[in-house]
């Protein structure tokens, strides 16, 4: 008899050691003695993988009868595999699970099988590949997709408590320092540079597009050596990617399901600098609350009022009066000096302690506006106040 003919007749002819139950034992047994990582796995997903062990020695065993196409049987082998499962268990894995089959079957069959087995372990291992990479592409859509919610819902100010569980499904990580960036594009963006940068700082990113607005919410890794500043310097390296920007950064928050008020402040700043030349890739939206104020941004105006003038009012009524007088007289210290009948060397020292308290300079041109702006808010609130409980 030939060689292909004796071939044909062992494919044909069943082996009585091929026992679908038995086999399937001791493939779990070795699995369990090999593989540290299965015997780690909680049951319901050993139960998974040896699902689709059984389905595997299934398909051999109608190789062995020579039943069906060998490729496709490979490729049904794993369809029955829970998507989870395929996010648990790699592909390396798996195909240390096909070596695992493979070897349990030349024991129990011996070489008399070889060529079939080996053709077994070859085309289970193109077809887990396979799966890996269909389930890939499934999950980059899907994740995409995930990301774009997050981004909207945080835009939105929807469904705060709903953020974080969405975030973390996509791996996020941050915690501490977090903050939405906004920032001005045209043409196409690359978002992997921005993703591969933020890993470089140890900070995870999500983002999103809409029209010629850039998103990013980003937050460190470590909240141990996460900080404002550090959040600021990403926004600046974030800068040199955008064109024609700039970046805005929105206030530090400590979760993402906090994320909304950053992104509104982001947007906010964003409408009041949009076509101005600045001379900086990169700004905090803090930079800009009186002019957010001035276009009826509510939180703006509540931020100059509470961190502006309430605090003036409350910490140092001294400051708040000197400050009401300066602005009266135009910026002259010499006036406020005489209108308060002290010194102008206190006038001086006490505009310090403003710029030293508030982070505000009284001479100049953008303090000044900024402290016009918050005390005429504050002013406003306090009348209507007092008008409310006459």
């Amino acid at each position: 008899m030939s060689e292909p003919e004796q071939a044909e007749v062992l494919v044909a002819t069943p082996n009585p050691q091929f026992v679908p139950e038995a086999l399937a034992a001791s493939v779990e047994k070795r699995l369990a003695s090999e593989l540290a990582w299965f015997l780690e796995m909680p049951e319901t997903r050993r139960n998974s993988v040896m699902n689709v062990v059984k389905n595997g020695l299934s398909y051999f065993g109608q190789l062995l009868d020579n039943q069906a196409d060998s490729t496709l049987l490979a490729s049904q082998a794993f369809e029955s595999a829970p998507r989870e499962l395929l996010r648990s268990v790699s592909l390396q894995e798996t195909l240390q699970v096909t070596r695992v089959i493979s070897s349990t079957l030349e024991q129990h069959l011996g070489k008399d099988y070889q060529e079939l087995i080996d053709a077994f372990a070859k085309e289970t291992s193109f077809a887990a590949a396979d799966i890996y990479a269909r389930a890939s592409r499934s999950r980059s859509i899907w994740d995409d997709r995930l990301e774009a919610l997050i981004i909207d819902a945080v835009i939105s100010g929807e469904s705060d408590a709903e953020v974080a569980s969405r975030a973390s499904a996509l791996g996020w990580r941050g915690q501490g320092a977090i903050a939405v960036m906004v920032g001005i594009v045209q043409g196409e963006v690359d978002f992997d540079q921005y993703r591969k940068l933020a890993r470089l700082k140890s900070a995870d990113v999500l983002i999103g597009r809409q029209g010629s607005h850039l998103i990013l919410i980003v937050g460190f890794r470590d909240s141990d050596n996460s900080t404002g500043e550090n959040l600021f310097e990403l926004a600046q390296d974030f800068a040199l990617f955008s064109k024609p920007g700039p970046v805005v950064m929105g206030p530090r928050v400590e979760s993402i399901n906090l994320a909304r008020r950053s992104a509104r402040a982001a947007f906010g700043a964003i409408k009041v600098i949009r076509g101005q030349n600045l001379g900086r890739r990169a700004v905090r939206s803090r930079e800009y609350l009186a002019e957010r104020a001035v276009i009826g941004e509510a939180e703006a105006q509540r931020a100059l009022i509470r961190e502006v003038y309430q605090r003036l009012q409350n910490d140092s009524p001294q400051l708040l009066e000197t400050l009401e007088v300066f602005l009266e007289q135009n910026g002259s210290i010499e006036k406020t000096s005489n209108e308060l009948i002290i010194h102008p060397n206190t006038v001086r020292y006490r505009l310090a302690s403003i710029e030293k308290e508030l982070g505000l300079d009284p001479l100049q041109s953008k303090g000044q506006f900024t402290l016009r702006i918050a005390l005429a808010l504050g002013r406003v609130q306090t009348q209507g106040s007092n008008q409310g409980l006459s």
